[in-house]
């Protein structure tokens, strides 16, 4: 029995079975509740592909301060580096010494300039420096202590919510997740490790391994190529506007998706994200209302 009971054969094409007829009732009738055109048999497969309207294929997410609470597990860290150095060296200043830490590994990347050093025996050798700084001269083996205090504390913190985890589950349902993060390769790998990537992506972008990170788009042409999708296709989500939002726009991607808890306002004359949330947790909203599945006004 068609799902309509009007009689559509005076205006659509003669079928000599019922089934047929069946199938061009039920065409016609949602196209009545779609507002479709007058539909022949031959737009069947193109009415189909409309009804799919879900632009959205892939999202590329960042890592640090996106998924993974960086700051907050590095001030926790150097905290207890505090802790030790006060045992250790009781009286001197231990905020100056992690604070003249933390710019020295912005230099760099935290990396040997020389490449002579692995990251850890650089890294540890930044401590060093900021001991000889407030002169302490007797280390015994403090700055080894200070750099694993360091490491293992703030990597223990780097992983996912239960919240976060059960977004990423219920986004792959519907869309190619990848994780792309800058950085140097070891400690993004070791990050990527810690709070188990491999069971939430379908692709991992170590942007450490290429020749440029974001915002360059052969990163991204990289990405897409992983994950099979157009430029057209994906979503862009990430804390850094120079960097994730910046690579986004440069590659042409469908949107972009500031995480910005802040409310800080997008610099005059940086890059403008298509959407502005205030936690990762928003983005399943914004993705329908990519998808126009949902009012931007929802």
């Amino acid at each position: 029995m068609p799902c309509c009971s009007k009689d559509f054969t005076s205006i659509g094409p003669k079928f000599s079975s019922s089934s047929s007829c069946t199938s061009w009732g039920r065409s016609i009738c949602i196209a009545m509740v779609t507002g479709f055109p007058y539909l022949t048999s031959g737009h069947l497969g193109y009415f189909n592909m409309a009804l799919n309207t879900k632009k959205v294929a892939a999202v590329i997410f960042d890592l640090d301060n996106t998924l993974i609470p960086t700051k907050q597990a590095d001030d926790e860290a150097y905290e207890l580096v505090r802790n030790v150095i006060e045992e250790a060296c009781p009286g001197y200043d231990t905020i100056a010494m992690t604070s003249k830490f933390r710019v020295d590994l912005g230099w760099n990347e935290g990396c040997d300039p020389d490449g002579k050093l692995t990251i850890d025996e650089w890294r540890t050798k930044l401590w060093e420096n900021v001991l000889k700084e407030q002169g302490v001269t007797e280390f015994n083996g403090l700055p080894s202590k200070m750099y694993a205090t360091w490491k293992k504390e703030r990597l223990k913190r780097m992983v996912f919510t239960e919240e976060i985890k059960m977004m990423l589950v219920a986004l792959r349902k519907q869309y190619k997740l990848q994780l792309m993060t800058n950085g140097p390769l070891e400690p993004q790998r070791e990050k990527a490790q810690v709070c188990e990537s491999n069971d939430y992506f379908d692709s991992i972008i170590l942007c450490g391994l290429y020749p440029e990170q974001k915002p360059y788009p052969s990163v991204y042409r990289r990405a897409l190529q992983d994950l099979e999708a157009e430029p057209g296709q994906c979503v862009m989500v990430g804390d850094r506007l120079g960097t994730d939002i910046q690579g986004g726009l440069n590659a042409k991607l469908l949107s972009t998706v500031w995480i910005n808890p802040a409310g800080t306002a997008v610099p005059e004359g940086g890059p403008v994200p298509h959407h502005i949330v205030k936690s990762v947790l928003e983005l399943p909203k914004i993705l329908d209302i990519i998808n126009g599945t949902t009012p931007a006004s929802a």
